[in-house]
């Protein structure tokens, strides 16, 4: 049950910021929205410590920055630090397992390494994950790029809330299928 509800609020957050922004007073919305996300993002990694969950990384990472963008927003009451953040996100998530796999190093092990049944992958699986990661996160890269330069704030903030998730769910498709496959060979 706790798993379920960590999920939950991983999305919860992107969620009511989004409809703070559409439904609130204009004049008000860009902060009000920010000034829940903040909120929520502390409270976020509270009721994980509070509960003795282990806060993911990813988690920490993206919550870090959305605090630290947060109060710009909210002090300058301008929607390009919102474009910034996903802009800086993104690019650490292409970058950061590019550089990785340049080493030799097993990116996806180290995120999402206490993911049940991942250490089975081979080194070879372990190669297409990381490559399919970096190819998905060099695709959301250029969408969040041309959405930066070329979309307006609602349209933007529509794509970072719907879209882009979307785009982000592909990672675990190589992933899912190699555990699936490991789990069928050791069906008798």
């Amino acid at each position: 049950m706790k798993k379920q509800i960590s999920s939950f609020m991983e999305f919860a957050g992107l969620i009511v910021f989004f409809l703070i922004y559409k439904f609130a007073p204009q004049e008000y919305a860009l902060r009000a929205a920010s000034i829940f996300l903040l909120i929520f993002s502390i409270i976020q990694i509270l009721y994980f410590k509070l509960l003795k969950l282990k806060v993911p990384r990813s988690m920490l990472f993206i919550n870090g920055l959305s605090i630290a963008f947060a109060i710009p927003t909210i002090y300058f009451n301008d929607f390009q630090y919102i474009r910034i953040k996903l802009l800086v996100i993104k690019a650490i998530f292409f970058i950061v397992p590019f550089v990785f796999v340049l080493f030799g190093k097993n990116f996806q092990q180290l995120v999402f390494g206490d993911l049940a049944g991942i250490k089975e992958l081979t080194n070879h699986e372990f190669k297409v994950v990381n490559w399919w990661f970096i190819i998905v996160s060099g695709v959301s890269l250029l969408i969040t790029l041309y959405a930066y330069f070329n979309l307006s704030d609602d349209a933007f903030l529509e794509l970072k809330t719907f879209w882009l998730p979307a785009v982000g769910a592909l990672y675990i498709i190589p992933i899912f299928y190699y555990l699936m496959k490991k789990d069928l060979n050791k069906k008798p």
